[in-house]
């Protein structure tokens, strides 16, 4: 049973009980106060007993004078008491028993005398009767000759007899708090092994986040409202470690890529260095010489320049705000403008390079600046991965609506196990030499940046390589 269940049944069930209380409570009070009423009302009901009697009284008074001598007068008088089972007794002024149905035979005596109650609760008896006077009054002198007094019952005085609801309320009550207590101790237990014991238990799991250890679990597993809670909390647990574990990760990559960069910038400007100071010296016997000794400053200073970029590239990513000017332009003179110095920086480094055989002129939506960037990156990897004699080519053509780029090269390849994660942002895999493994030099952010200007052109890269037979890249354009 859920937990809003339960409660909407203890919640009935104690309603139940105090409306119970409250309607007894509310009988038994109308009924004090209905007896209160009769108190207040015992003149009416002295007439309503005068009436009873009223037979009584009258034959009485018609024969009060030989009642003493006449035998048959008084066993009429006492067949009429029988006939309304009340109990009389008539007696002089001076107090002497004429009369009495308990012998009404003869006279009880010479001088009793009984006092005498004209009102109804004075009169009371402990048998549930009351016992009221009246004066007798002789029709021929219509002066007081004596006084009659009658013993009538409860229910010949009163309308319907003294209700017992009172103790039925009283029961009804004292059951009614008894299981409205127990539903309190219920209650309490309830709440105690399923509200405050799991709320405690979110408290110290929240504790031990905010202390950083994530791997205390809630171990409620009732399935109602705090439940799910629970389980929520839980999962939301989970994510905070996935996000701090990734926090963690992100934190040593970035250390990673400064400590990477420090190490690329620090070779290639000691390299600049020594040439320098080599110039300096007058090292260099001749013009040519000199030359070539700014060729490869220069080469370096320019590899020096793209660590840069990708650095600040990879900032711009993460903020996500690298900049994009696309506009429409022809394809052959934006391609033929990006792989002419790229032709020369491949060879340059030893490696031969088969340039397109022709190259569509088509209408794309690019920005200028960043295209090169993705093709000058692509061919700056396959030339750390390819060996002098080897051979770097591209390819341009159409495919499907797409301006379809290729970059290929016959070098080592990527490893299988590096293949999920080449473009992922500061991954530096190793390429794959004969015989050995060596750790590629880079930041690992080029191939991220790559993927990420492309998506921005709503293009597409992708590659396949296989290990020792090179790797190709292809890039697809959309047309305009």
């Amino acid at each position: 049973m859920s937990l809003r269940n339960w409660t909407m049944k203890w919640l009935t069930a104690a309603i139940a009980c105090v409306l119970l209380i409250l309607g007894s409570g509310w009988i038994w009070l109308q009924h004090s106060t209905h007896s209160d009423t009769r108190s207040a009302d015992r003149d009416r009901v002295v007439h309503h007993a005068r009436l009873q009697i009223n037979g009584l009284m009258l034959y009485l008074e018609q024969n009060s004078e030989r009642l003493t001598d006449d035998e048959s007068i008084r066993e009429e008088l006492a067949q009429l008491s029988r006939e309304r089972q009340i109990t009389m007794t008539y007696t002089a002024l001076d107090g002497t028993v004429i009369f009495s149905t308990d012998s009404p035979a003869k006279q009880l005596s010479a001088r009793t005398t009984y006092d005498m109650s004209y009102g109804l609760y004075p009169a009371g008896q402990d048998n549930r009767s009351y016992t009221i006077a009246f004066p007798v009054i002789s029709q021929s002198s219509r002066s007081q000759i004596g006084n009659a007094s009658f013993t009538l019952s409860e229910h010949q005085l009163f309308t319907e007899a003294p209700s017992r609801i009172p103790s039925y309320c009283f029961a009804a009550m004292t059951a009614a708090m008894l299981v409205l207590l127990a539903l309190l101790v219920g209650m309490r237990f309830k709440l105690a092994r399923h509200v405050i014991s799991p709320v405690s238990l979110l408290g110290h799991q929240a504790e031990a986040i905010l202390e950083g250890r994530y791997d205390v679990q809630c171990s409620y597993s009732r399935m109602d409202e705090l439940g799910e809670l629970c389980a929520k909390f839980d999962q939301m647990r989970a994510e905070i470690q996935h996000l701090d574990s990734t926090r963690h990760s992100r934190d040593k990559t970035q250390k990673e890529l400064i400590s990477n960069l420090s190490h690329d910038i620090k070779t290639p400007l000691a390299t600049v260095n020594a040439y320098l100071e080599a110039i300096q010296e007058g090292v260099c016997p001749d013009e040519a010489t000199l030359l070539e000794y700014i060729s490869i400053m220069q080469t370096h200073t320019n590899r020096i320049a793209r660590l840069i970029d990708d650095l600040l590239l990879h900032a711009l990513q993460d903020l996500g705000e690298i900049s994009f000017q696309p506009r429409e332009q022809y394809s052959k003179p934006l391609l033929e403008a990006i792989i002419r110095p790229l032709e020369h920086d491949v060879r340059t480094n030893g490696v031969l390079f088969e340039a397109p055989a022709a190259l569509p002129n088509v209408l794309i939506r690019v920005d200028a600046v960043r295209l090169e960037q993705v093709i000058a990156n692509l061919v700056s990897n396959a030339i750390k991965h390819t060996k002098h004699g080897d051979v770097i080519r591209m390819d341009a053509r159409l495919a499907d609506g797409q301006l379809h780029l290729e970059i290929a090269d016959n070098g080592a390849g990527i490893r299988p196990q590096d293949m999920p994660f080449i473009f992922e942002r500061s991954f530096r895999g190793a390429a794959q030499m004969p015989n050995e493994f060596i750790q590629t030099s880079g930041t690992g952010l080029g191939l991220s940046i790559c993927k990420t200007i492309m998506e921005a052109h709503n293009g597409s890269i992708a590659f396949n390589s296989k290990a020792g037979s090179g790797t190709a890249f292809h890039l697809y354009l959309p047309l305009c």
